[in-house]
């Protein structure tokens, strides 16, 4: 049998960042030892990542 999951692209908020972009940002903190999601959004600001997501959306 061969079942096909339909993605529907109109349902939810549209993402600020990709998955790809939020592993990013993750291993950048690890990187840069910060262990604190309030450290890692207090040190950023938006001009740096102007498509930043909020912290309540980051886990």
């Amino acid at each position: 049998m061969n079942f096909e999951l339909e993605f529907k692209s109109g349902i939810g908020r549209k993402p600020k960042m990709t998955d790809l972009e939020v592993v990013a940002l993750s291993f950048t903190a690890e990187f840069m030892s910060i262990d604190s999601e309030n450290s890692l959004f207090k040190q950023i600001s938006l001009s740096e990542i102007p498509n930043l997501i909020e912290r309540s959306q980051f886990n």
